[in-house]
C-alpha cells in the first residue's frame, strides 16, 4: 500500500455517558471507520479519540490542535471519519480554519460515501454546505432540548446533570421528587442558625460546610433550602466565555419576569421566615461591601463603627508592627491600634479628614453607651418621645407637598413616555433606557416623601430594652465574647475624635443611607 493512502482515524462522543460500554458510540464509529478504509484502500496511522468534546468546541481541543499539525505531514493523505459532524459542528465564523487547513494542506476528508477533496471545486461546495447543515442540525437539537428541559423546570422537575444540583441537595429521576441529603442538611442548618445569631463570616461557614468560602453566599440565598425551585436566570443564547480547562461555556443572563421559575418542589430544610431573615442580612452585608478587617482579634467593634463626618465604614489599624518585636517574650515597642476613616486610608479627590480614633478610648466609650444607655428602659423611652417630636416638627407641610408634586409630574412623564413608544416613535431599547432613568428619580421622591411623612420612629423602646437587658455587665466581657455579641445585636455606631456621636438600630438602615433610625446621644469620652 503506498505512503499516499495513510490516514489519521478521528472518533468523537460529545459526552462522556456516549463513550461508555453500553451505548457503543465509539465502538460504532470505529467500524465504521475500519469499513471505509477498507473500501477506499486507506491505511490509519493513528487514531484521534475526543471525548466529552462538542462539536462546535474541537477547536479548543488540544488534540485536535495536534490533527491539524499532523495533516501539514505530506505523506498523510486524509482524515477519515463516520461522518462530517465529527469533524466539527460550526458555530462561530473561527470555525472555518479548520476546513482552511484541510484546503492548504491538501487533505482530503474521508467518509463512507468517499473522499472530499476541499480544494476541487464541487468538493470545496459540498464541503461548505455540510460544514452548514452540521451546523443548524446543532443549533436544532439544542433548540428542542432547551425547550424540553425548560417544560420539565415549569413543572417543578430537575432538567440538568446532578452535578449541577445545590449543596446538600439530592433528586429522584424516577419519583422526580427533591430531598435533602445527610449529613450536610444538618450542618445547614448550624449554618443557619448563625447567620440568624449575626454571625455571617463566610470563611468560618465554608470550614463547616466543607465548600470554597465564595460559594457560602450563594448557598444561604438559595430558596431551594425553604422548598422552592427557584431560577431567575437562563443561558445567554450567543455569548460565550472560556474557563480555565480552555473550554467555552455560555454565560448567564437575568430571565424575562415572566419567565422566573419560583415553584414550591419540598418541605424546607429551613422556614420561610429564618431563611428571609439571614436573606436580609447577606443582602446588607453585600451593599455595604464589606471587606474582611485585618487586626481583628485586637478590636471589640470591627464591623459596627462609622465616620460621622462622611458615613464611610471604619477600618482597624495597628501601627508599629513592624517593631511588634518579641525579646524574651515581652514586646521591645508597644503596637498602637486605632479606628480610622476607611475614605481617608484610601484617599483620593473624596478622601475624609476625620481623625485616627484611639482604640482603648473609644472603646470605652462605646462600652459605657452599650452597658448604661442601652440597658436603661427610661433613657430608651426619653429617646423614642424626643425622636418622635423631631420627626413630627422636622419638615412643613410645604416640604410634603413639593415632594408629592414632584412624583405626580414623574409618574406623568413615564407615562408620556409609554405613549410616544407605542405611537412607534423608538424602539424597544429607547424604551428601557428612558424608563429606567425615570424610574430611579420616581424611588427616590418616593423614599423623600416617606421620610417627609414618617411621624413614629421604627423602633420599640420596650423591644430594644428587652434585647439589652442582659449587657449590665458588657464591660466585663473579653474582646472575642463582646465581638460575637455584636454580631447578633442590630447596633451601629457613628464616631468621630475618640467619641460616640450616633447610635442607630436594625440591620436594613446603615448610617451611611438617608433613612436611618437615629438615636441620638451625649457625647461621651
Amino acid at each position: 500500500m503506498s505512503n499516499a493512502n495513510k490516514v489519521i482515524e478521528l472518533i468523537r462522543v460529545s459526552t462522556e455517558a456516549q463513550a461508555g460500554d453500553k451505548k457503543g458510540g465509539i465502538d460504532a464509529q470505529k467500524a465504521a471507520n475500519q469499513q471505509t478504509a477498507k473500501q477506499y484502500g486507506l491505511e490509519i496511522v493513528k487514531t484521534v479519540k475526543l471525548v466529552d468534546v462538542s462539536g462546535a468546541e474541537v477547536l479548543w481541543n488540544q488534540e485536535f490542535q495536534q490533527l491539524l499539525k499532523d495533516i501539514t505531514d505530506p505523506e498523510i493523505y486524509g482524515v477519515v471519519t463516520c461522518e462530517f459532524s465529527r469533524l466539527m459542528r460550526p458555530e462561530n465564523p473561527g470555525d472555518g480554519v479548520i476546513l482552511q487547513q484541510f484546503m492548504d494542506t491538501n487533505t482530503r476528508l474521508c467518509l463512507p460515501t468517499g473522499p472530499i477533496d476541499f480544494n476541487d471545486d464541487m468538493g470545496g461546495f459540498m464541503g461548505g454546505v455540510l460544514a452548514q447543515f452540521s451546523g443548524l442540525h446543532r443549533k436544532i437539537i439544542r433548540s428542542n432540548t432547551m425547550r424540553g428541559k425548560e417544560a420539565l423546570r415549569k413543572k417543578g422537575r430537575w432538567a440538568v446533570s446532578w452535578k449541577c444540583l445545590p449543596y446538600g441537595v439530592a433528586y429522584d429521576r424516577e419519583t422526580c421528587q427533591f430531598s435533602y441529603k445527610q449529613p450536610e442538611a444538618q450542618k445547614l442548618k448550624k449554618v443557619f442558625k448563625r447567620c440568624l445569631a449575626g454571625d455571617l463570616n463566610y470563611a468560618e461557614h465554608a470550614k463547616s460546610l466543607n465548600v470554597a468560602s465564595s460559594s457560602v453566599r450563594h448557598i444561604l440565598t438559595n430558596p431551594i433550602y425553604k422548598g422552592y425551585l427557584f431560577l431567575s436566570q437562563r443561558r445567554h443564547p450567543t455569548e460565550k466565555q472560556i474557563s480555565k480547562k480552555g473550554k467555552s461555556y455560555k454565560s448567564e443572563i437575568a430571565r424575562e419576569q415572566d419567565k422566573v421559575i419560583n415553584k414550591k418542589v419540598m418541605l424546607g430544610l429551613i422556614s420561610e421566615t429564618d431563611f428571609d431573615r439571614v436573606y436580609a442580612k447577606i443582602a446588607v452585608k453585600t451593599e455595604l461591601n464589606t471587606k474582611k478587617i485585618t487586626n481583628a482579634v485586637h478590636f471589640a467593634y470591627t464591623g459596627v463603627l462609622f465616620c460621622a463626618k462622611c458615613g464611610a465604614r471604619m477600618y482597624t489599624q495597628l501601627k508599629n508592627q513592624r517593631e511588634e518585636k518579641r525579646k524574651d517574650g515581652v514586646l521591645s515597642i508597644p503596637a498602637r491600634y486605632f479606628y480610622v476613616c476607611s475614605k481617608r486610608l484610601r484617599g483620593g479627590k473624596d478622601a475624609c479628614d476625620a481623625p485616627y480614633c484611639r482604640r482603648e478610648q473609644l472603646e470605652a466609650a462605646l462600652d459605657w453607651q452599650v452597658a448604661r444607655k442601652l440597658s436603661s428602659p427610661k433613657w430608651l423611652e426619653q429617646t423614642h418621645k424626643a425622636y418622635q417630636k423631631q420627626l413630627e416638627a422636622g419638615f412643613s407641610e410645604k416640604d410634603r407637598a413639593r415632594t408629592q408634586e414632584q412624583l405626580d409630574k414623574l409618574l406623568a412623564k413615564r407615562k408620556r413616555i409609554e405613549d410616544v413608544y407605542f405611537d412607534g416613535k423608538f424602539e424597544k431599547s429607547g424604551l428601557d433606557e428612558r424608563l429606567s432613568q425615570v424610574d430611579r428619580e420616581i424611588q427616590e421622591a418616593r423614599d423623600t416623601l416617606a421620610e417627609l411623612t414618617q411621624k413614629m420612629p421604627l423602633w420599640d423602646p420596650k423591644e430594644v430594652a428587652e434585647l439589652a437587658e442582659p449587657l449590665h455587665k458588657w464591660r466585663e466581657l473579653d474582646r472575642e465574647d463582646k465581638q460575637k455579641l455584636l454580631k447578633s445585636l442590630p447596633f451601629t455606631f457613628q464616631v468621630l475624635n475618640d467619641e460616640v456621636k450616633m447610635m442607630f438600630m436594625g440591620y436594613e438602615t446603615p448610617p451611611n443611607m438617608a433613612q436611618n433610625n437615629v438615636l441620638t446621644t451625649k457625647t461621651h469620652s
